[in-house]
């Protein structure tokens, strides 16, 4: 099994067409099909459900799609790490990033990064907490930004910002708070809109005070949450930064007085993992 054959059998998966996955490598097709053949015969296994149109990968095709590519990444990455050797000041880091954590990153540091490392470029995965840590364990990721909670116990991190929750609604709703401020208790007595993942430390913050938790809608994402409480449906519980990321004009904002109520945005590597100098560095500048 060749790298070469992992790259053509990626692209047969990608294209789901023989003559257009040749056509995009510049090849004839025969050579293609022979490389794949052999690729099966030495994997004693079949990798694609052909008929005249499309080629479906099968279970075990599937699989070997998943640990081709992260071969191919890995390799990428090891040129890139094995480039920087020659010199610290240049190269290419990979940094996660989740949606919510332009107001911690984009500040005054990373100028100072820039500043340093001027031939030093970023590649930006975004996502989730939970998609860019399986990217980070996969090799695929540098660093990572991601947003507490979440499971540590084979990373390393370092805090770059710890803030409060908000309360997000149209004013209507949160007509009976005169101030910038709202406690759990006249939250509770509201419909609340929040993302799952911040549903275990919601239920903790109300239970620590007696107090019920009347959940109108749980989501996916912290904007939908916004777009629920902007069309008047309930009022919103999301991380401050998130509410400065996204226009919020026309809705009331409220910070919540509870000291547990709170989230992190971290900045993760794996544990034992090479990093280069200027990937240090970076989290060295943020560290301070």
């Amino acid at each position: 099994m060749t790298l070469k054959q992992l790259s053509y059998f990626l692209e047969i998966a990608n294209c789901g067409n023989m003559s257009k996955a040749a056509k995009k490598l510049n090849i004839a097709q025969p050579p293609l099909s022979i490389q794949l053949k052999a690729l099966e015969e030495e994997l004693q296994t079949k990798l694609f459900d052909r008929n005249t149109r499309y080629m479906q990968l099968t279970e075990a095709g599937t699989y070997l799609y998943d640990r081709a590519s992260q071969v191919l990444e890995l390799i990428r990455c090891t040129e890139n790490d094995l480039k920087g050797f020659q010199s610290s000041s240049t190269g290419t880091l990979t940094l996660g990033m989740i949606s919510s954590c332009g107001c911690a990153i984009l500040d005054h540091k990373i100028q100072l990064f820039r500043q340093k490392f001027p031939n030093v470029h970023f590649e930006i995965s975004e996502g989730n907490t939970f998609e860019l840590l399986d990217k980070l364990r996969k090799r695929e990721l540098d660093l990572a930004v991601i947003r507490t909670p979440f499971d540590s116990k084979d990373l390393q991190y370092i805090e770059i910002l710890n803030e409060p929750f908000c309360a997000v609604g149209i004013p209507a709703l949160l007509s009976e708070c005169k101030t910038d401020c709202i406690s759990l208790t006249q939250l509770s007595a509201l419909p609340l809109i929040y993302y799952k993942r911040f549903e275990n430390l919601i239920q903790v913050a109300f239970l620590s005070q007696n107090l019920p938790n009347s959940c109108y809608c749980k989501n996916e994402d912290a904007r939908t949450s916004l777009m629920w409480a902007r069309a008047g449906m309930g009022v919103a519980l999301v991380p401050r930064s998130i509410i400065q990321s996204i226009n919020v004009e026309n809705l009331s904002v409220k910070e919540i007085l509870e000291p547990t109520f709170h989230t992190s945005i971290c900045i993760a590597s794996r544990k034992e993992q090479y990093l280069s100098q200027y990937a240090k560095e970076f989290l060295q500048i943020f560290s301070e």
